[in-house]
């Protein structure tokens, strides 16, 4: 059995219209009569479709590019280096190296830190948790035993869920 070809419409497009908007330093006020600016007072009656169909379509300019050696700028600290016949902007060895090495320190601090904080807090959270339990002990509050902190924990996460 022949499964059917679907039949595709093809898509159309409304061109969008943009109201022309009023720029005050642009024009002066000699060359505008009323009513020209798109304000409904000076009784311009157009509809938006004369409009758009009397606008001129803009010209799309395509800068140039120059590809000459004579017009390249010498910037200070930068070389140029040919590659495939492009000239491509490279920094000097200098700047390369002090960018590197400022990169190298920068995660080696990082990762070093992370791994003394871990420390710190693996060593440290049995020990705060000691003296917080004497510290209750001595305002003569209750301790909860370690099964009982951990029921509270579970429901704690049951009841703050993010699905």
């Amino acid at each position: 059995m022949p499964i059917p070809v679907p039949i595709l419409e093809m898509p159309e497009a409304q061109m969008p219209y943009i109201k022309p908007m009023y720029v005050p330093g642009k024009v002066k006020p000699s060359q505008v009569t009323p009513g020209e600016l798109g304000d409904d007072q000076g009784g311009s009656s157009k509809s938006s479709k004369e409009e758009t169909q009397s606008l001129p379509p803009l010209p799309i300019q395509i800068p140039e590019q120059n590809t000459k050696d004579e017009e390249t700028l010498e910037i200070e600290g930068i070389n140029q280096v040919d590659l495939w016949g492009l000239t491509v902007p490279v920094p000097k060895p200098e700047i390369m190296v002090a960018a590197g090495a400022t990169a190298t320190a920068s995660v080696a601090a990082t990762l070093s830190a992370t791994w003394a904080m871990k420390r710190l807090a693996s060593v440290l959270k049995p020990a705060l948790k000691q003296v917080v339990k004497r510290v209750q002990k001595l305002r003569k509050k209750e301790v909860p035993t370690w099964a009982r902190e951990r029921l509270a924990q579970r429901h704690y996460r049951r009841l703050h869920k993010v699905n």
